[in-house]
């Protein structure tokens, strides 16, 4: 019973051997496991040489995929604990600083581990916090006994306030991807393909530490490149053999709406699984992206709704392999089902219609934040704040809880009025998010959409409440704003808490 990451990439190293690992396109090197292990020894014995204690909090802030690598191994290596961090703007800005610097308060962090080419910009720019370089080709190696206290502190997405700190253990996350092999039935022959950001949970364990669980391998793609090129994403599944694929539903539209203006030569018949993961997944999406690249070879019940999130290390519920996604009709609405919980992994939904999570490997709390953590967790059972529906023995997530709209005395999903809008002429696709604004008055409901018409706002505005009306959703407020207004997080989730301040901070300019 493998008790540990440490212990795992031994294991695995002791199993395979000179089998790759991680490839890198971007560089073009390959690592064995053996390589896996060797660089974790290195970088283990450096950050221990530069003053990295036992029991630390370290912080990786890395684009380099193989720098993120060796950064995460090598901190279990030196006894530490990993916390990826991924801060977007521009480097050295002010605002970039301060977020980073409030991450380094917020999760305790000793040191940030980085790749060495970016310790002389990140050492000033986050000074006095300690910026370290990891490169674990070369020096001493050493012998590492004891990994971090956790696998790792996962920064939360943010998308209802600023980010917690997800404690997650060992237990936990070789738990959820033990359910994660199984259901699946992945193993050695499995080969994957990451352009997902690693400081996410997506691509920190489903894609990297899954590879390496598996006994797999793993074709590293930079993020940058993807957002360039999302065409070019499956391209690289048929050239490479690629059998399971993860990624969020932004990026089946991305490459729908690629592959339906210049059609590529694409091969997708080794494809098993492919993976998509989202607190709430939209038919259309689905459907476009199946319409476009079955002629590929992409077969019937291949693709696989899931539902997850940090706070339960991963993957809660997933459609059953082999068997083609279902649509079910929940309110006024035809949403996916996101399939039945994985093995060692129970739900139910209260009576207020929040679903409920028991599992080995749910969180074992918020750092540095019991309040929270009773809260989210009590008595061992995890509100995940997701409101949700059972059809058929099937979870279908319908919104956030703190998200709901009282409108008309009914309680509504902010998405709702979302995809009311969906289609509406002059609105840019997936760019329109929905709120309560609570003011002395009472509660109001507003829409901001997202729009390239400039002089003809008023026009989209209309459109957008006349079909809030025909809808039997009227809004208080609609309100056309310019492209990129809208936060989202990482993985292309709106951040609705974070687009009404923004829209509050603009009112209050005027």
């Amino acid at each position: 019973m493998i008790a540990d990451l440490l212990e795992l990439i031994s294991t695995r190293a002791d199993e395979y051997g000179d089998k790759a690992v991680f490839r890198f396109l971007d560089t073009g090197a390959e690592w064995t496991y053996c390589d896996l292990v060797a660089r974790a020894e290195r970088v283990g014995a450096a950050l221990a040489a530069q003053g990295v204690q036992p029991g630390q909090n370290v912080g990786i802030l890395t684009e380099d995929r193989a720098a993120f690598c060796e950064a995460f191994f090598g901190a279990h290596a030196a006894s530490a604990v990993p916390v990826p961090l991924g801060v977007a703007g521009q480097i050295e800005s002010d605002a970039w600083r301060t977020v980073v610097l409030d991450r380094v308060a917020r999760f305790r962090l000793d040191a940030i581990l980085t790749d060495p080419v970016m310790v002389a910009t990140l050492g000033p720019a986050l000074a006095p916090a300690v910026v370290i370089g990891v490169d674990g080709s070369t020096g001493p190696r050493c012998d590492f006994k004891v990994a971090g206290s956790h696998a790792f502190i996962q920064p939360s997405s943010g998308t209802t306030g600023d980010p917690k700190g997800v404690l997650i253990s060992h237990r936990a996350v070789l738990a959820n991807l033990a359910a994660i092999g199984e259901h699946w039935e992945l193993g050695p022959d499995d080969i994957g393909l990451s352009w997902l950001p690693l400081f996410h949970d997506m691509g920190l364990i489903g894609t990297m530490i899954n590879a390496i669980f598996q006994g797999g391998s793993l074709y590293h793609w930079p993020t940058a490149s993807f957002l360039r090129s999302p065409g070019r994403w499956l391209q690289l599944v048929g050239e490479l053999g690629v059998t399971i694929p993860i990624a969020p539903p932004f990026a089946l539209q991305l490459v729908t709406r690629r592959q339906a203006r210049r059609p590529a030569d694409i091969d997708l018949r080794r494809v098993r699984h492919l993976l998509v993961g989202a607190e709430q997944i939209r038919p259309d999406v689905l459907d476009n992206f199946a319409e476009v690249f079955t002629p590929c070879g992409l077969g019937r019940g291949v693709i696989s709704p899931t539902y997850g999130l940090a706070e339960a290390t991963l993957a809660v519920t997933a459609n059953p392999p082999g068997v083609p996604y279902r649509v079910v009709e929940v309110g006024r609405h035809r949403l996916v089902a996101c399939g039945r919980p994985l093995p060692g992994i129970d739900v139910e939904i209260s009576d207020d219609g929040e679903l409920l999570v028991r599992s080995p490997s749910l969180m074992d709390g918020y750092f540095g934040d019991p309040a929270e953590t009773a809260a989210t967790m009590p008595e061992g059972v995890l509100h995940t704040g997701d409101t949700a529906a059972i059809a058929d023995g099937e979870i279908v997530i319908v919104g956030r809880t703190k998200e709901m709209i009282n409108r008309g005395g009914l309680r509504l999903p902010a998405t709702d009025f979302e995809l009311a809008l969906a289609g509406v002429e002059g609105l840019l696709p997936d760019r329109v998010v929905a709120f309560a604004d609570v003011t002395e008055a009472g509660e109001r409901v507003v829409v901001l959409a997202e729009s390239r018409w400039t002089t003809r706002a008023g026009e989209a505005v209309l459109a957008a409440r006349a079909r809030l009306a025909d809808a039997g959703l009227p809004a208080d407020v609609v309100e056309i704003v310019e492209p990129g207004f809208i936060p989202r997080t990482t993985s292309g989730k709106l951040r609705r808490a974070a687009a009404r301040t923004r829209w509050h901070q603009g009112q209050i300019a005027r």
